[in-house]
């Protein structure tokens, strides 16, 4: 089914610009309808032509009635899609309650404006991490129920918790629809993830050495198209998983090198010594209020399975993920071309193979 209105909740992030570069590209005749918290900086948002962005915050479930309402336009509840992005992301152990907050309780407030309104569809963004990690070798597929008590950390366990409420939802009536990304990677990130910060250390000098691990990474392309599909063939009460494939640490910086020439990986740091160097790292880019590359929960993430199973949404919504390479080829070429790097970044490049 296609909707006249999608409303979109954390469009500002790096998955909501992917949201929305696809829905340009598509150049559907449908109401673009962002919901940004109020104050906040939506400059990002500027290349993109004909969204109306209104003010509301998840924690503020009257703000939800208003941002989700499209009738003063002339369209119906059952003709809009909500696309719930809205999320913190924590790579911390502890954090001050916003995580739990927003996750949980801002989710909760979202499924009760979509029942209240009568809104045709709801599409949550959980991620793999809410799903119960098997042991090593085992593979990881949808669940029909999740267990926040066996997941690993706050952002784990909240998004976990978050999920069973819109599973919940979908048994009582409500048209929703649950997608699980693993980690985004790829170009159009107006602010600095975890991935995209990777790349950029690399290109500015800063990061010749790697840690041991990796992780299930995808385009952020890629789950704006599976996150589509979703909303307009998904079934009602599914969870469908969004990965890619499994690319390590330093397989990621031999790539960056492959495709700018800048500097070789020289050095793989033992686990064990980065775990312990993880809590004065934490401690130091807190007091220069920075985010660490790598924390103790991170570090976990690295060691963790993540061979993840998205033969569902393949079968069922056409997703197809594209190569991690051409994803941190286009990545760099966006930092770049959006001035990004600084003085520092890409001044050598080895003859014939640099693209960006």
């Amino acid at each position: 089914m296609t909707y006249r209105l999608y409303v979109i909740t954390g469009a500002t992030g790096h998955l909501g610009n992917g949201l929305l570069w696809l829905l340009q590209q598509r150049k559907a005749p449908v109401k673009i309808r962002i919901m940004a918290l109020p104050g906040e900086d939506v400059s990002a948002l500027s290349p993109y032509q004909e969204i109306e962005i209104v003010r509301g915050d998840v924690c503020d479930y009257d703000s939800l009635i208003s941002a989700f309402d499209g009738r003063s336009a002339g369209i119906q509840p059952q003709e809009t899609a909500v696309i719930h992005c809205a999320g913190v992301v924590s790579i911390y152990k502890k954090d001050d309650g916003t995580a739990r907050r927003v996750n949980v309780e801002g989710t909760a407030n979202v499924i009760e404006a979509c029942r209240v309104l009568g809104i045709g569809r709801l599409l949550y963004v959980s991620s793999v991490h809410a799903l119960t990690e098997a042991a090593h070798g085992g593979v990881m597929r949808e669940q029909s129920r999740m267990e926040p008590a066996k997941v690993v950390g706050l952002y784990a366990k909240t998004k976990a918790e978050a999920t069973n409420l819109v599973l919940d939802a979908a048994r009582n009536g409500l048209d929703a629809v649950v997608v699980h990304p693993a980690g985004i990677i790829g170009p159009l990130d107006p602010g600095c993830t975890h991935s995209t910060q990777l790349v950029l250390e690399y290109l500015k000098g800063g990061l010749r050495i790697a840690v041991p691990g990796g992780y299930n990474f995808v385009d952020v392309r890629d789950v704006a198209q599976g996150i589509l599909s979703a909303v307009e063939r998904g079934k009602s009460g599914q969870c469908y998983i969004l990965s890619g494939r499994y690319i390590s640490v330093k397989e990621i910086l031999a790539t960056l090198f492959d495709i700018t020439g800048l500097h070789k990986c020289k050095l793989l740091v033992p686990m064990f010594l980065a775990k312990l160097a993880a809590p004065f790292s934490e401690l130091h880019y807190r007091r220069i209020r920075k985010k660490p590359l790598f924390t103790g929960y991170s570090l976990y993430t690295l060691g963790a399975n993540s061979n993840f199973d998205h033969s569902r949404a393949t079968r069922e919504l056409g997703f197809r993920p594209r190569p991690i390479r051409d994803s941190l080829a286009d990545t760099v070429t966006y930092l770049k071309s959006h001035g990004r790097l600084g003085s520092r970044g890409l001044r050598r490049r080895k003859t014939g193979n640099a693209t960006a």
